[in-house]
């Protein structure tokens, strides 16, 4: 009896292994089958693509060559000129004008920047720091002229010359016998 249980399990691991090797047949055969079928589809696929391309390449050829004969028998439309910039000039303005476009404070110092709206080859810019209606620091700079406008050389005043608290920036502008006033607020 042991040798038939032996030999029952030999033929039983055959017969399992083969088992194995015939699934294993059939999933290559499946995975093979598919993979190259959906490449013959899209060869066709793609072929198909590329006679319609042909076809309307040859049909937009032929239209391209007829708008232009069409179009060298109309006579000849000009467009309007667009304006691009539109508005007043800021340089024939009477009064200089501008914006405050930073004040902050980095490493203990306020620093001021201003841009001018107007180009301006020279002047002054006098910075008047207010706090509570009180002048509390003043200062002066050149005007730089810069491509299309002007900015102020730049202000840097130490924190500990002013203290803390809000403070109204007032820049005077004075050049080529033009003035403006330039307001700005900052929190220290």
């Amino acid at each position: 009896m042991a040798r038939r249980r032996r030999k029952n399990r030999k033929i039983l691991k055959i017969v399992l292994f083969l088992v194995l090797l015939v699934a294993a047949g059939v999933i290559c055969f499946l995975v093979w089958q598919s993979y190259f079928s959906g490449e013959n589809n899209n060869v066709e696929e793609s072929v198909e693509i590329e006679q319609e391309e042909e076809v309307k390449r040859d049909n937009g050829v032929e239209d391209e060559k007829k708008a232009i004969e069409e179009s060298q028998d109309e006579e000849v439309v000009e467009k309007e000129k667009v304006v691009q910039y539109e508005g007043e000039n800021p340089n024939k303005q009477e009064e200089l004008t501008g914006v405050v476009t930073y004040a902050g404070v980095n490493d203990g110092v306020l620093m001021v920047r201003v841009n001018i709206d107007q180009y301006i080859s020279g002047g002054r810019c006098n910075l008047v720091l207010r706090q509570n209606g009180v002048d509390v620091y003043g200062a002066s700079a050149e005007i730089i002229a810069s491509v299309a406008t002007s900015t102020c050389d730049g202000f840097e005043v130490p924190v500990s010359n002013i203290g803390v608290g809000d403070f109204e920036i007032v820049i005077n502008l004075n050049a080529n016998g033009k003035t403006g006033v330039i307001r700005g607020g900052v929190n220290i």
